[in-house]
């Protein structure tokens, strides 16, 4: 098979978290098909991560919503590429309407247990029997940014969700607490929606942070997270994309499975406390309020042994 695989398409999903679960599926198909051009269609979201990759070919905007012939055009245009293998995580039509030589089934039923990284892995190995996953990192390409002098830090307060954030003052008591028990410098990140987030921690903490929210493109917060000792963050993007880099990640979780969507790098840990939330335990009339519930003893319980054991030496 591997000799008649000449061109590839991976279909992946559209927010920023989702689409980095599915890149140890690309980093799989690079390193086995080396010589293969690999495509891939996105969402607009997640167009600023892979844009400018070399190992990446031409890279597709997915728009559900745009007009019936528009739509037409593009399959057309996809169709005409000719693609000898479509990965196709989204579970669409698309591999039906494209003609490829091979490709993912429609109908896989996903794993009602298990982490999403790997359920796409296993969607993977319907059309692609790999062996192991690939050490190499070829999804994302970084993009490089002063980093802080001496160890430090990342610290992503925000989410999408509200509920899935921990309390600004948690983490400005945490960031304290490690400035001054491991002399860690501390770095704020997220995007434009997080200002007011970090700049209400920014005034909380004793031992100033660099507030780099809004000020970083994705591949940069890569870059930032990569020569970091440790990310500190909630159930959002920047969780992702540490694991996928294998940094130290401490986890903040509310309403989320963690089993599910949680860290996955070699050193994690998570912190919830939803025994008490009604939401959690089917109340429909009520909101979560599992994650703001995490006091700072309640992490610091958690946390302390772990953080002594990451950050011995550094």
């Amino acid at each position: 098979m591997k000799n008649q695989i000449k061109k590839i398409l991976v279909i992946s999903l559209t927010n920023i978290g989702d689409i980095i679960l599915t890149f140890p599926v690309i980093d799989i198909l690079k390193r086995d098909f080396p010589a293969a051009r690999l495509d891939v269609i996105i969402g607009a979201k997640g167009e600023s991560l892979v844009k400018d990759n070399p190992h990446l070919g031409k890279v597709y905007v997915y728009r559900k919503n745009q007009p019936l012939l528009a739509m037409i055009k593009w399959m057309r245009e996809l169709a005409s590429e000719k693609y000898d293998l479509v990965v196709d995580l989204r579970n669409s039509a698309i591999p039906f309407l494209i003609f490829p030589k091979y490709r993912t089934p429609l109908m896989f039923i996903r794993p009602k247990v298990g982490h999403m990284r790997q359920q796409h892995l296993a969607r993977l190995a319907t059309a692609h029997d790999f062996k192991l996953e690939s050490t190499q990192k070829f999804s994302l390409r970084l993009s490089s940014v002063d980093v802080p002098a001496g160890a430090y830090v990342v610290m992503a307060p925000g989410s999408r969700a509200e509920n899935k954030r921990w309390s600004p003052e948690g983490f400005a008591q945490l960031g304290d607490y490690l400035a001054q028990r491991f002399g860690m410098n501390i770095v704020l990140v997220g995007d434009e929606n997080d200002q007011l987030i970090s700049e209400t921690i920014f005034r909380m903490m004793k031992h100033k942070p660099l507030d780099m929210t809004g000020k970083l493109t994705l591949p940069q917060v890569g870059f930032l997270l990569a020569h970091s000792h440790l990310a500190v963050v909630n159930d959002s993007a920047p969780l992702h994309l540490a694991s996928y880099l294998n940094v130290p990640v401490a986890a903040f979780f509310g309403p989320t499975d963690p089993r599910k969507y949680g860290p996955w790098g070699d050193k994690k840990i998570v912190i919830q406390k939803n025994n008490g939330c009604p939401a959690c335990a089917g109340d429909k009339a009520s909101r979560h309020d599992c994650t703001k519930a995490i006091e700072f003893s309640d992490a610091l319980a958690v946390l302390e042994p772990w953080l002594a054991e990451t950050l011995r030496g550094k």
